[in-house]
């Protein structure tokens, strides 16, 4: 089974907002239950921001979702292989497809400064990533002391 790429097919739901300072120490995650409403809707605007940027035409973000769809043909092909190993045969599980974890900050006027993730292991991919989402202005500067990084998980389609 091969992964094929859907235009538009990103979805990026806000996992937390974490307090901490630039240097990245951390006191304890803000459950987005907990949070305040301007956050909320920040984090939304950001949602909707990266959903287009990661559909759109862009190189890298055509490089990155490649890279998506190879992850998602390996694991499709290593699930293939386990259900042929299996007794039971069962070929309507569904493959797991990839997720991203991201933690993104931003200044003062909304600009994407910084991300990090622990879940891109290749390092091309990880540069187109990174080449999508720096730099974009997300269309509203953060909520007054909203606590930064805001985690993201991106994933495609129903992935998350």
């Amino acid at each position: 089974m091969s992964y094929r790429w859907k235009s538009g097919a990103w979805v990026v739901a806000v996992l937390g907002l974490l307090h901490g300072t630039w240097a990245g120490a951390q006191s304890g995650p803000v459950a987005p239950g907990q949070a305040p409403a301007a956050w909320i809707a920040y984090a939304e605007r950001v949602s909707q921001q990266f959903q287009s940027t990661l559909a759109g035409e862009s190189e890298p973000a055509q490089r990155f979702r490649d890279y998506v769809g190879r992850v998602a043909d390996a694991r499709s092909a290593t699930s293939d292989a386990a259900r042929d190993g299996a007794a039971s045969g069962d070929r309507s599980a569904p493959v797991d497809l990839p997720g991203f974890r991201v933690k993104v900050w931003f200044d003062n006027s909304g600009v994407v400064t910084r991300i990090e993730t622990n879940d891109v292991e290749d390092a091309q991919a990880f540069g187109d990533l990174r080449a999508a989402l720096l730099g974009r202005h997300v269309g509203a500067r953060p909520p007054r002391g909203m606590k930064q990084p805001l985690i993201v998980r991106l994933a495609t389609g129903a992935g998350l």
